[in-house]
């Protein structure tokens, strides 16, 4: 029987999903050809081999719920003896029914049932990857210590039902989670104990420690109600919604519990046991990977992840390799072997840049070990690599001298020379070529090349030999040199150069010979060009610098003159600093902490941070969070909690600033920066739950209800989310054509009024319902109400039923054409250009109650149970119940829809300008204001918490009782707002739609 590898053409991989699961059985009843389906998550792997009509289906691991046997056992016509009691192995079993007829057709229908229930735990399976190929399976299906199950009839049919339900699973997954990662608890609800099936589940997670994952729930119901997977899913939706069941979310702590460290030694222990039966080891040994870095086990989880590697090179893959040995360097660092196949691998695909960073990388971590002969091994590979780089080729050198091997630094040095001289720097050639000749005096080859490159014996010839001496200290040098060796040289060159040019060649090859001399160059490594140390040099070496300059300054008397107004200003500096910092004690003692911290930031100045009394001093500075109680900690050590009051000093500091459910931030403090304040406010934002993007900017509202969050973006595309930020189904519009206004929502259909049509679409999977004309936006669309939208358009409110589009009734409230209005309830509130708010019941047709304010509305008016919220063109906000009850004048028209918060206490909310301002319907007074500093773009009120976005894209969060900050998101764009009780959606103009928690 022919193997067919795993990284064969025809050979397709990808995540499984109920959509791949549809898909791939489709194509198998279509074909009706050999193939087979690996399905695998590391602890279990299903194989599903279809064979001209036959079906044969093989479980390794966990997920095997049910046994073949004991369905035979199970069916009602079965008669006790045909089968020995206790395991019956699969040879004796077919040996059984060859002899018993009665058996055999028993068998083929308790096959039928096991097949039944181990393609629907195949569409419920959570978190796996699959492979699809033509032709037969490896071997291990026909391994005989697997139970098979074979079916030779009926197989599309069982196929066909199974495919049925993959709709009902869909839904069912947007109430329940992910099986793999969704966890529940027991609920306050006590249950029936005649059930079974809720007993058992109950007792699951009873012995899971109080909490168990919806996979295992599923498996541990197929196994005691030999129900299949939807059903035993179903019936946890029902205990969610009785209460018996409810959500579980872990608290976030460090390291493992002990439950859930024996959950993965039992992981580890199920998966090694199945290995060898299994066919996809790679999801296997990656899971065993992690489950022994939960552990601990370093090296095991190494070795793991290093054959996950090495097989998906054997596969082909060498993007999923690098990520696989990218994992083993983030477990063990100095895992050399796993960067060694990375640089490999970049190699092999021509992808030179990454390959030099590699080797380069790998090359410096071995020198850093001491192993200099493996580093000049990877060195050789860099400069292989990039043959005409200069770095490259200096560091080979430096390895080379390190080494002691002055053969193959004598030709490196010869290579470097040939490298300048093709970029027309014959100088440095020819003293590189000098040095290779100091190194190896009896090579022929590179005398005559010098020669080549030798000047005359007059000026130019004594300028070579000073540069060629110049060269020698570079190389002397090196990046790790000691700071006062550097900054001599960088004298002794300057001096040296400047006499050379003078023409007092003397005093040049005199200061050059006092630095060798006084710091002892030869035994230095070469590291690079002395010309980098000047770009090097930072202001915060002040010090260290001052003492190399009076070291220099004492071994070098000729050069005390030239150094002594540098030491001059260091002197100055430290005596102004000196005086400052007394000043600042002053300040302290007094108490005035704005002076002193603005002395402080002088102190922090790059001319004067480097003196002892800057060192020295510290402030008192004050850090707080937003919101309130975030921790503070450095370097791993906890600060407390804010707010707090540090003691900074000239140093940066860096603070870590993290809360539970919010985006840790890192703090730096530096005085000298200039955003730097007495008080420091950290605002935290809060974690996403997902985050969509679409094509184009959202201009509207999203809509969120019926489990859906429904939105437009300016890509002529209506797109439906379900509540965990998954695409259920998207709908292109015409091109050019743009949403009028947000979606509205119905029983079972998206409805949108666009400037061309009114669209009525499925709110299941977006297919069109019908559509009508709507030219140039005439028709306006308030809503949704009892399957029916409600429409404006000119004098008439128009009620059309969403399913056959038949005009139910229509109305006209008023004489006057109607501007606009929005739904609140049974009642459409209406406001007509003449000036007029009407309120009309939408179940009798009548108008309830109707007004005419001293100014016409210029916005949907609210309607409250003290009666109307108007904000007229005058930029008064009223309250009118026959007659008005207060007035409230504004200073800028409404920036965003007014809202109405019921309650004990009701209150208006209204966002003019930059402002936003809770008022108290009864009275009309604020009871708090608050302004912004940006344009108010949107606003949105849900229980204790309001939120406003400015037209920059701040959202905040404030609380309802004093408008207090929360916290503050800065989305990417001016965004719009919409909330459910426990989401805040927020799309803004780049085209993010993004879910956050609202607590």
């Amino acid at each position: 029987m022919k193997q067919p590898a795993l990284s064969d053409a025809r050979t397709e991989h990808g995540p499984w999903s109920p959509r791949a699961f549809a898909r791939l059985l489709t194509r198998v009843i279509k074909d009706r050809k050999l193939a087979y389906l690996v399905v695998s998550d590391g602890r279990s792997e299903k194989c599903l081999f279809y064979t001209h009509g036959g079906l044969r289906i093989t479980c390794v691991g966990e997920r095997q719920a049910i046994d073949i046997v004991g369905a035979i056992r199970r069916h009602p016509k079965y008669q006790p003896g045909w089968l020995p009691e206790g395991e019956v192995e699969p040879d004796a079993l077919d040996r059984a029914c060859a002899d018993n007829f009665e058996l055999e057709r028993v068998t083929h229908d308790a096959y039928k049932l096991v097949a039944r229930h181990e393609l629907f735990d195949l569409m419920v399976w959570d978190g796996a990857e699959f492979t699809f190929a033509p032709g037969d399976p490896p071997r291990q299906v026909f391994d005989r210590r697997l139970q098979a199950v074979r079916l030779s009839t009926g197989v599309d049919k069982v196929l066909e039902e199974v495919l049925g339900r993959v709709d009902a699973w869909k839904e069912l997954k947007q109430v329940l989670g992910p099986p793999a990662k969704s966890r529940y608890t027991r609920g306050p609800v006590t249950p029936d104990e005649s059930d079974r099936l809720t007993l058992s589940l109950l007792n699951t997670i009873k012995a899971n420690g109080g909490d168990c994952r919806l996979e295992r729930l599923l498996l541990a119901g197929r196994k005691s109600s030999n129900l299949h997977a939807l059903r035993v899913a179903e019936k946890v939706r029902d205990l969610l919604r009785e209460r018996v069941l409810e959500p579980y979310s872990p608290e976030s702590g460090e390291g493992l519990s002990s439950r859930r460290q024996q959950e993965v030694v039992s992981e580890i222990e199920g998966i090694e046991r199945a290995l060898e039966l299994m066919i996809n080891r790679l999801q296997a040994q990656r899971r065993l990977a992690h489950g022994y870095q939960a552990l601990g086990d370093h090296g095991a989880a190494v070795d793991n992840l290093r054959a996950v590697g090495e097989a998906y090179l054997e596969r082909g893959d060498p993007e999923q390799a690098i990520g696989v040995f990218r994992e083993v360097l983030g477990i063990v660092p100095e895992a050399f072997f796993a960067r060694e196949r990375i640089a490999t691998i970049y190699e092999n695909l021509k992808r030179v840049p990454e390959a030099v960073g590699e080797w380069l990388g790998l090359a410096q971590s071995y020198a850093k070990f001491g192993l200099l002969n493996r580093a000049l091994q990877r060195m050789l590979n860099v400069v292989r690599l990039e043959p005409a780089d200069v770095g490259h080729r200096r560091r080979l050198i430096d390895l080379r001298e390190a080494m002691g091997d002055s053969q193959g630094a004598a030709r490196d040095y010869a290579a470097l020379g040939e490298l300048y001289q093709a970029r027309g720097e014959r100088g440095l050639a020819g003293a590189c070529l000098a040095r290779s000749i100091d190194l190896a005096p009896g090579d022929a080859e590179l005398q005559a090349k010098a020669r080549d490159l030798r000047p005359g014996t007059g000026r130019s010839g004594k300028l070579f030999a000073v540069a060629a001496w110049g060269l020698v200290g570079v190389a002397a040098i090196g990046a790790w040199g000691h700071r006062s060796s550097r900054l001599a040289f960088a004298q002794a060159r300057d001096v040296a150069l400047d006499a050379s040019l003078a023409g007092d060649y003397p005093t040049a090859y005199g200061a050059l010979a006092d630095f060798a001399a006084r710091y002892g160059w030869q035994h230095a490594l070469a590291r690079r060009a002395c010309e980098d140390f000047v770009a090097e040099r930072d202001l915060d070496a002040a010090a260290e610098e001052r003492a190399a300059v009076r070291r220099v300054e004492a071994a070098l008397p000729r050069w005390a003159a030239r150094l002594r107004p540098q030491l001059e200003a260091y002197a100055a500096q430290e005596a102004r600093a000196s005086a400052l910092a007394a000043e600042a004690a002053g300040h302290a003692e007094r108490g005035a902490r704005e002076k002193q911290f603005d002395v402080a930031r002088e102190l922090a100045s790059p001319d004067l941070r480097w003196t002892p009394a800057s060192t020295a001093m510290r402030v008192a500075l004050d850090v707080e969070s937003l919101p309130a109680g975030a921790q503070l900690s450095r370097a791993g050590v906890s600060l407390g909690a804010c707010p707090q009051t540090l003691q900074v000093g000239v140093e940066p500091l860096e603070l870590t600033v993290s809360m539970s459910g919010f985006r840790t931030q890192v703090l730096r403090l530096d005085l000298a920066a200039a955003d730097s304040a007495p008080t420091r406010i950290v605002e935290l934002a809060p974690e996403f739950r997902w985050r969509h993007t679409a094509l184009g900017p959202y201009t509207q509202r999203p809509t969120v209800g019926r489990g859906r969050v429904v939105a437009c973006a300016t890509d002529q595309r209506v797109r439906a989310l379900d509540l965990s930020g998954q695409e259920q189904w998207t709908r292109r519009l015409e091109p050019g054509e743009q949403p009028l206004g947000p979606p509205a929502l119905g029983p079972n259909e998206v409805v949108l009024a666009t400037d061309e049509r009114l669209l009525v679409l499925e709110l299941d999977d977006g297919k069109e319902r019908w559509t009508l004309p709507n030219p140039l936006g005439e028709v306006q669309l308030l809503g949704v109400f009892d399957g029916a939208l409600v429409l404006l358009r000119g004098k008439s409110v128009r009620l059309v039923s969403a399913r056959t589009r038949e005009v139910l009734w229509e109305s006209t409230p008023t004489g006057a054409p109607l501007a606009g209005g929005q739904l609140r309830g049974s009642y459409a509130l209406l406001y007509a250009r003449s000036g007029e708010v009407i309120a009309l019941a939408l179940r009798t047709r009548e108008v309830a109650k109707t007004h005419a304010p001293p100014s016409p509305a210029a916005a949907a008016p609210l309607l409250t149970e003290l009666g109307f919220v108007v904000f007229g063109e005058d930029r008064r906000l009223r309250l009118i119940r026959d007659t008005e009850r207060w007035a409230l004048g504004l200073p800028h028209p409404l920036a965003a829809p007014l809202v109405y918060a019921p309650g004990d206490e009701p209150t208006v909310w209204a966002a003019d300008g930059s402002s936003v301002a809770c008022l108290e319907l009864e009275r009309g007074r604020a009871r708090w204001s608050r302004a912004f500093g940006q344009p108010i773009h949107d606003l949105v009120v849900v229980g204790a918490r309001a939120f406003v976005a400015t037209a920059e894209g701040a959202v905040w969060c404030l609380a309802v009782a004093d408008g207090a900050p929360r916290w503050r998101y800065q989305a990417s764009g001016s965004a719009r707002l919409a909330a459910s009780n426990e989401t805040l959606y927020v799309a803004d103009s780049s085209g993010e739609l993004v879910a956050l928690p609202i607590d």
